[in-house]
């Protein structure tokens, strides 16, 4: 069976003591500000799909990462902690 990537990620930083979410929300932050920042400079019709396409991932991004987070722990095959 698969495992889920934003899972082994959200484990092993809560683990390690960092707040796993605040980090994936803080880089799909950076996903949706820099291109909006760019189509502000230039205001080119290929900013504005690039734009568009960065608050897509960053909701994708997001929404992979609070599933992560509220994923159950007592998964078959996971050891204890």
């Amino acid at each position: 069976m698969r495992r889920h990537p934003f899972l082994d990620f959200h484990r092993t930083a809560e683990d390690a003591g960092y707040p796993a979410l605040l980090i994936v929300s803080l880089f799909a932050l950076g996903l949706v500000v820099t291109p909006v920042l760019l189509l502000a400079l230039t205001r080119a019709v290929w900013t504005l799909m690039l734009a568009l396409l960065g608050i897509v991932a960053a909701l994708a991004l997001l929404a992979g990462e609070v599933r992560a987070a509220f994923a159950d722990a007592d998964e078959p095959g996971t050891p204890p902690r």
